[in-house]
């Protein structure tokens, strides 16, 4: 479609996977603070706590399921901590796994005689390989790395005749893979299921290796702490039906400005294409069920979780690539114009990421949280109360250790919901005796408060004096002293006298 056929598909992929790689260590090897995507970051610093010996999900908890958090505790076991050494670890790890998809697909559609799927294939993976749909800051997040592993499935499944049923490992790996998310397991589970009823034939096998897959992040975390398990199931998974894991609603007039106008092109674009499809019976009965169901299951999948992040949206992304591109190279009458065009819209997405990546891995400026290393010089054990992740820019590049509860503290933005100021006052109470058994265990020698979000508004004030009294009442700050930190929002930072 857009590389020199004498080259060969698979080494010019490989190529510009490993060009990108290049870019990435070299960033981490000769910069102060090389790019990481926030969310790779706090995922690796919990695989920190997790090596450490931390008891996850008692005393440091985040919302989300422990798959992701074990893949970045091997990467951080690795590493030895050493946040250079993770980026190009974890760089390493993602890009691998692309090109494991890669490879995977290329093989199965060159033994299977379908040449004419495998550029096609080829550019929705890379595509989605850096996030050039949406934004290259999101390099590394969950949503891309389910989505390179979870193609070559989807094009087994379509057109392949179900040929990967004796692949248990990779079956296995996606299984762990989808559980990173629940709403990764809808997708693959409209696939298993649409494949066989339309097949007529229940793959029970491959069903039960899912499930042991899926299952595997649980049975880890029992043998590393059986109280972690427990406490996923009591607080964390009860946690996504309560008002807490609702707070961060966003509009749609914001998608625009968080992935850009070429990337709801794309999406636009993507859908009508499979309309079109469907219209025109381009697609086959396969084609139609499992391309269509999960084109449009990702999307609804984003307007299910609310938030409307821009990483939400790499799923989607990918899947109208690949669903524009299909439909370009079979309804277009004139084959030879439609695979021009597509590859030259391809490869200047692609050579544009790639310049991307250059300019925030190699000239963009560390976030300004980074600051807070200075301002925190010489505590080892600081307690951070955020809620927004953002604030792991703070001790990522450091030697400050983070103590719990909560890495990311979500239930405090629901009392911006509670109309009544009486019980607003009863939760925060509440809130501040769950805080205080875990102040007296963690002993930090720092509070930080970081007021650069609404959500936390309970503790923003423009006066010192109250924004004290307020924290005082309600938590065990007794022989703490405070002072205010201007960077990029207010952070009030209690230090021990």
């Amino acid at each position: 479609m857009f590389v020199n056929k004498r080259i060969g598909i698979e080494r010019w992929a490989f190529g510009y996977l490993a060009a990108c790689l290049l870019v990435v260590v070299g960033a981490a090897l000769f910069r102060e603070y090389p790019f990481v995507n926030h969310d790779v970051a706090f995922n690796l610093v919990t695989g920190r706590q997790i090596v450490s010996g931390v008891p996850f999900y008692v005393d440091w908890m985040d919302n989300n399921p422990p798959s992701i958090y074990l893949i970045s505790a091997m990467v951080s076991w690795l590493a030895g901590a050493n946040a250079h050494l993770e980026i190009m670890l974890y760089s390493a790890l993602f890009l691998g796994c692309a090109g494991l998809g890669i490879q995977g697909c290329s093989r199965s559609l060159r033994q299977e005689g379908r040449e004419d799927l495998r550029a096609v294939v080829l550019w929705a993976q890379l595509f989605v390989a850096l996030s050039a749909s949406i934004s290259i800051s999101e390099f590394g997040q969950r949503e891309a790395l389910f989505f390179l592993l979870f193609l070559p499935h989807l094009v087994n499944r379509i057109w392949l005749e179900d040929a990967q049923e004796s692949w248990r490992f990779r079956l296995l790996l996606l299984g762990f893979l989808a559980a990173m998310k629940p709403q990764f397991v809808l997708l693959l589970g409209w696939v298993e299921i649409c494949g066989a009823v339309i097949n007529r034939q229940v793959p029970w096998r491959a069903w039960l290796v899912f499930m042991a897959g899926g299952l595997l992040p649980i049975g880890i975390l029992f043998v590393l702490n059986p109280a972690s398990a427990a406490e996923f199931f009591t607080v964390i998974v009860p946690f996504h039906f309560s008002d807490g894991a609702k707070v961060y609603d966003a509009s749609w007039s914001e998608v625009p400005h968080r992935i850009g106008w070429v990337s709801i092109a794309l999406i636009v674009s993507g859908v009508l294409a499979l309309f079109y499809a469907i219209w025109a019976r381009v697609f086959g009965e396969k084609e139609r069920w499992l391309l269509g169901g999960v084109l449009v299951g990702s999307i609804l999948v984003v307007a299910q979780q609310g938030r409307l992040y821009a990483y939400h949206f790499i799923l989607p992304a990918g899947m109208a690539a690949l669903v524009l591109a299909l439909v370009m190279a079979r309804a277009w009458k004139n084959q030879a114009g439609a695979h021009r065009l597509l590859g030259g819209f391809a490869l200047g997405i692609l050579v544009l990421n790639f310049l991307s990546l250059v300019r925030i891995e190699w000239l963009q400026s560390p976030p300004v949280e980074t600051a807070m290393n200075e301002e925190l010089d010489g505590h080892e054990r600081v307690l951070f109360v955020s809620t927004s992740v953002l604030h792991v820019y703070g001790y990522f590049y450091s030697g400050i250790v983070p103590v719990g509860p909560w890495a990311v503290h979500f239930v405090l933005p629901a009392l911006q919901k509670e109309p009544d100021l009486a019980v607003r006052a009863w939760r925060l109470r509440e809130y501040g005796e769950f805080m205080r058994p875990h102040l007296e265990k963690a002993q930090p020698t720092a509070v930080v408060f970081s007021a650069n979000n609404q959500a936390l508004a309970p503790f923003r004030s423009h006066t010192f004096p109250a924004t004290y009294t307020l924290l005082a009442d309600h938590l065990p700050l007794d022989g703490y002293s405070g002072r205010f930190v201007d960077l990029a929002g207010t952070w009030v930072i209690m230090e021990w006298e």
